[in-house]
């Protein structure tokens, strides 16, 4: 009976891909590695691959400094993932991420469903035979030498499993092995295991720890074997993945964030403190629904668009107050700043005692503008959120933070980036993602990202749908493809577009709300594993119907799909001369009349009456809406901003004037 019992379980067990409805599983590859693999993105690694100067005390790296790949001042390989995805509630902005993902971007190839060993992180050697400051000496055992770290399981990844660690060890230039493989002597460092944590989630190490990120303080107490000219450490993990029966489901299981990494004399297991205040976490997008949208929808609803405030995360990292003063500055395709927002001063309190800072100006920063309002097609707004702080503190590249708002022709609820990949079972199941317009557009294309996978098991077909909207779910099919096919791509935003087979105009008739959604109808059990950004959250947004009614998604993310509309792509396509495109508004300010001249592309649909103007107030409020004529009375208008649109109802092109009406 027993034996029974087992087999039945064991069964159950591996069927239980299967029977679920959605799942989440971690990422194959690494598609940032991989494109700076190509050259895309440049690698600091590549110009420092000869053995750099060794170190001298102290050893401070909080990865604030570089993204991708370590400092290589600082370590010797680049196995480790250097970001700001992945951590959850972090000291310092930038952590290395170690994971079963190696240097390439991929999957060990000897990756299973045991634990292996995975990735390794290895410090530049370093000068622990002496002292230099004040003056030269010979390092003791009083100098009292402790290196320390905070390590976190999983962050926004997967778990590692329980048979899984992470381990930190230490190499002394002395000991070596020596090994004969075909007829020649290999030589080998030997690393001795100093310090471990076996793999648990992250809501098991907040359990235990009663923190997200812990404090590990180890002393280097053998002066014998490690006080040595070109001692190093380096931190290893041991990793598996998920053993499920269909190959599309099996992905990396394993992450472990590692923060400010500091090696130093004069401490003591008590010597938990650093001198330094920081940004922690990322910088925010400043629209509230969105991570990126067209610029000509933004300006059809440019004041609803913006978040009220940000939140800013800043840690003091001391047991002693510092006076620190906060600002931002905005500027337009990386020009001279449009807006700069100055928080003022005020004392930080320890992290330790009292979290991240509070203190509103700087916790929660008003957004106290606008975008400029533009006839562009594309634009870039950048947003740089700067600390002045003690000049004495341990680390200065943390106290920069910077964000890049892109308006395109695509919505976004999602940063660019994979943290896990998001799938569907059985076969016949559906998912949609809801979007909402701000005015009449035409949807011309469908983005999507599926993570790459050792195998290739992802690369299913499907149907590509669009629904429009029942009461806040998917309601009727207004578009299908079939058999579309899952690929990966190498191209630079990483996504792989379906063109539709016609435009699709999205207006509030057969779209009520102007809402629509758009997804897949599934044709097998597998996992199309498309990408999911867990940072930001478009759950309410995201439906699954695997038994023929619609439900909100179990899981905290955003999709890696966007919608394309408007003209042709302005990433790569010629945009039409934008003089054409512009419209005449005199005088402006005005009280009385203004006169509008049309651009040359308007005058057919003047001619044919399918030309309108539209004016709203700053509260997105309509206070004009009549067909084309050279000019408007606005004399009955308040005073005050006003956004006069210019539509082409034959081309459902629209153009856009600012107007101030003045008394």
């Amino acid at each position: 009976m027993n034996r029974r019992f087992l087999i039945i379980s064991l069964l159950a067990v591996l069927w239980m891909p299967m029977q679920a409805q959605e799942i989440l599983t971690g990422i194959e590859y690494n598609a940032s590695i991989q494109r700076l693999r190509r050259g895309v993105v440049k690698n600091p690694m590549q110009k420092n691959s000869r053995v750099v100067n060794k170190l001298k005390l102290p050893f401070t790296d909080d990865f604030s400094k570089h993204l991708f790949f370590p400092d290589p001042m600082l370590w010797q390989d680049s196995a480790a993932f250097i970001n700001t995805d992945y951590a959850v509630e972090a000291p310092s902005t930038g952590v290395a991420t170690l994971d079963a993902i190696d240097a390439f971007g991929a999957i060990y190839p000897e990756a299973g469903a045991f634990a292996f060993p995975a990735d390794y992180f290895t410090s530049q050697p370093i000068r622990l035979d002496s002292l230099f400051v004040p003056s030269s000496r010979s390092l003791k055992r009083s100098d009292s030498l402790y290196i320390s770290f905070y390590y976190q399981p999983q962050g926004t990844g997967s778990a590692p499993a329980r048979n899984d660690s992470l381990i930190l060890q230490f190499h002394s230039p002395r000991e070596i092995d020596t090994i004969i493989l075909d007829g020649k002597t290999i030589v080998l460092p030997v690393w001795r295991n100093v310090w471990s944590s076996l793999g648990m989630s992250l809501d098991t190490f907040r359990v235990r720890y009663n923190t997200a990120f812990r404090q590990v303080l180890v002393p280097i107490e053998d002066s014998a074997r490690y006080y040595k000219d070109g001692f190093q450490f380096r931190f290893r993990n041991y990793a598996s993945l998920a053993n499920n029966i269909l190959p599309s489901w099996q992905s990396n299981g394993c992450q472990w964030n590692i923060d400010y990494v500091y090696l130093n004399t004069g401490r003591s297991l008590y010597d938990t403190v650093h001198k330094d205040v920081a940004f922690a976490g990322r910088a925010q997008s400043m629209l509230q629904y969105y991570e990126a949208m067209p610029y000509s929808h933004y300006r059809a609803n440019f004041v609803k668009e913006m978040q009220d405030t940000l939140t800013m995360y800043i840690s003091n990292l001391d047991t002693s107050t510092f006076n620190i003063s906060y600002h931002y500055d905005v500027t337009r395709d990386f020009g001279i700043p449009v807006h700069t927002y100055n928080g003022g001063s005020y004392f930080i309190l320890p992290f330790a005692s009292d979290g991240y800072s509070n203190h509103p100006p700087f916790a929660r920063p008003p957004v106290d503008f606008l975008y400029p309002i533009g006839s562009q097609q594309k634009v870039f707004f950048k947003t740089v959120h700067y600390l002045t702080t003690d000049p004495n503190l341990e680390v200065k590249s943390n106290d920069t933070l910077s964000f890049t708002q892109v308006f395109s022709n695509y919505f976004a609820y999602d940063d660019g980036t994979a943290e896990a990949g998001y799938g569907l079972n059985p076969s016949g199941a559906k998912l949609a993602y809801g979007f909402t317009l701000t005015r009449d557009d035409s949807l011309r294309a469908v983005q999507m990202f599926f993570n790459q996978s050792r195998t290739g098991s992802n690369l299913q077909y499907f149907t590509l749908t669009v629904w429009n909207d029942f009461y806040g779910k998917p309601g009727d099919v207004m578009f299908e493809k079939k058999s579309v096919k899952a690929e990966f791509t190498d191209s630079l935003n990483k996504f792989q577009t379906f063109s539709l087979d016609t435009l699709l105009f999205i207006d509030d008739v057969k779209y009520p709300g102007r809402i629509f959604y758009i997804g897949w109808h599934q044709t097998t059990d597998d996992n199309l594993n498309v990408g999911f950004d867990r940072y930001n959250d478009a759950r309410q947004h995201t439906f699954y119907n695997t038994s023929g009614e619609w439900f909100q998604s179990n899981f905290r993310g955003a999709l890696m799909i966007r919608p394309v509309v408007g003209l042709a792509n302005p990433l790569g396509i010629d945009q039409p001369d934008a003089a054409q495109n512009l419209f005449e508004l005199y005088p402006n300010p005005a009280s009385d009349v203004v006169n509008i001249d049309i651009p040359p592309s308007c005058q057919n649909a003047e001619r044919s009456g399918k030309l309108r103007i539209v004016i709203r107030d700053i509260t997105n409020r309509t206070t004009f809406n009549q067909p084309y004529s050279h000019q408007v009375d606005v004399g009955s208008f308040s005073q005050g901003l006003y956004l006069v649109s210019l539509i082409n109802e034959q081309s459902h092109e629209q153009f856009f004037r600012k107007l101030l009406v003045t008394r």
